[in-house]
């Protein structure tokens, strides 16, 4: 019976238990054959292993009249030979065969790391005969494993294990760790070779072997030390592994590689060094109301993309891009307009690059019933204000002007060139003519009304005879008029 650590934690042993046969060498050959009988040996040896604290021997002299004292004594401690090692024997149920019947007891025995020495001694019923019998107990050292026999990094947040460099081998020392900028901070889980292993400090933080250490934080751009240390069973012996976790800076990459777009052509080719581009040569035709991007960050990585102030990921499409409706014919119209801007953002959310994309869109066509304005200006500019905002197909406007400006001035241009009359108030001005009205006259009275009509091509009848033969519904000649009132301010 021996009592044996069984194992470590936090530098505090597990201790139990164990019930085992140790063989003497020789081995002991108990002398029952007879009263003339004898023990072939008087000098045994025994070897246990070094978590064993105490042995247990059962032993018991031949005759129930002899009288057994055993001792021991600490061979590999100088100076040290007193019996202080041996507990108090214990009574047992177990008697010497028959017919001896002598009844046997246990002697506990601490043994120290070395040798002890156990001495059992019978003195017979005559105190003159003794005998003794010695056993000498060999406990080994203490290991002096100072190893680990794993090392394992993980990130904060999250549980990734980045690559350590080298890979761990108990042999190894010293290791390097990369994480990227995303990553905050690091914990190491050091697992002891031995298990009874006096303790393992993780930069000078006892902890349990096998466990994770505390969070430790990296600066960005920075680099921190994490030192490993476990000691020996022997509480001399030490091994050290040191891991250096650098934490990688902000990419500063917010180029695109790609740029793709729904309609037309870039122009110029696409470029990630080039940052302005219209949409092809020519305008996109009038049926093309809108169109999308597709772009593709060169860091795919960390791509924070915005087009048009709208996140997206990189490789996806856009919201759709309106582009404005064209108006005009021959030398006198104007194309509608529309434009993106895609910002690539870099990891370090600093660094950023943004591509502009112009589309300009072709106006519809115009025929000769067309009777509509494309613009109506006022003037002064600055201070003239047409409610609500001029569109082609509204009719009905307020004019606000302040009482300080002398005059004001109303330009209305048709969207057909070749419009055959526009009319202000019965008087014609002409296409693209202007009416100027005084302060004067907008004083004297509440409120002043103009009304701009506008006779399309096909009113002219002389335009009418040049043409072939009309089909069988030919469109009815177009009018439009524009009315609005001017109130005093």
């Amino acid at each position: 019976l021996s009592t044996a650590v069984t194992g470590r934690e936090l530098n505090k042993e597990v201790v139990k238990m164990v019930k085992r046969a140790y063989a003497l060498a020789p081995p002991f050959v108990a002398p029952l054959s007879s009263a003339a009988a004898a023990a072939t040996a008087d000098e045994h040896a025994m070897e246990v292993h070094q978590t064993v604290q105490r042995v247990t021997v059962a032993a018991a002299a031949r005759d129930t009249r002899a009288a057994l004292v055993v001792t021991a004594a600490r061979l590999d401690v100088p100076g040290n030979t007193d019996g202080a090692v041996i507990i108090a024997p214990r009574a047992t149920n177990d008697l010497v065969p028959s017919p001896w019947l002598t009844p046997i007891g246990e002697y506990d025995v601490e043994v120290p790391m070395g040798r002890t020495l156990v001495t059992l001694k019978v003195t017979a019923q005559d105190p003159r005969h003794t005998r003794s019998v010695h056993v000498t107990v060999t406990r080994a050292s203490f290991a002096v494993n100072a190893s680990l026999s794993n090392l394992v990094t993980h990130v904060v947040p999250g549980r990734r294990l980045p690559t350590m460099v080298p890979a761990f081998s108990p042999a190894v020392s010293v290791y390097r760790v990369n994480i990227t900028v995303d990553d905050d901070a690091v914990v190491v889980t050091p697992t002891a070779a031995d298990p009874l292993h006096r303790q393992v400090r993780v930069n000078t933080v006892l902890q349990p072997s096998g466990v994770a250490s505390k969070t430790y934080a990296v600066p960005v751009g920075g680099e921190i030390k994490i030192t490993v240390a476990v000691t020996a069973e022997d509480g001399v012996s030490k091994g050290y592994y040191t891991v250096y976790v650098r934490r990688d800076v902000p990419n500063t990459e917010a180029s695109l590689s790609r740029l793709y777009v729904s309609a037309g052509t870039l122009t110029p080719a696409f470029s990630p060094t080039v940052y302005e581009y219209t949409l092809g040569d020519t305008p996109l035709g009038h049926t093309v109301g809108s169109f999308f991007v597709t772009p593709v960050a060169l860091d795919r990585k960390y791509d924070r993309i915005v087009v048009n102030g709208v996140g997206q990921h990189s490789g996806a499409a856009s919201r759709d891009i309106p582009v404005g409706a064209g108006y005009g014919n021959g030398a006198q119209y104007t194309l509608g307009n529309g434009s993106v801007a895609v910002t690539c953002w870099a990891q370090d959310k600093a660094t950023s690059r943004t591509y502009r994309v112009k589309a300009t869109r072709a106006p519809p066509p115009v025929y000769p019933n067309d009777a509509t304005l494309r613009e109506l200006r006022v003037a002064p500019g600055a201070s003239a204000r047409l409610v609500p905002p001029f569109s082609p197909l509204r009719f009905d406007y307020e004019l606000f002007i302040p009482h300080r400006e002398p005059t004001l001035s109303v330009t209305p241009v048709a969207n057909d060139v070749n419009v055959h009359r526009v009319v202000v108030n019965g008087a014609e001005v002409g296409n693209g003519g202007t009416v100027t009205t005084s302060m004067t006259l907008l004083l004297a009275k509440e409120d002043v009304f103009l009304e701009i009509t506008v006779s399309a091509a096909n009113c002219d009848l002389e335009w009418r005879s040049a043409l072939p033969p009309p089909p069988a519904k030919p469109p009815p000649p177009g009018l439009y008029s524009y009315t609005f009132p001017q109130p005093l301010p």
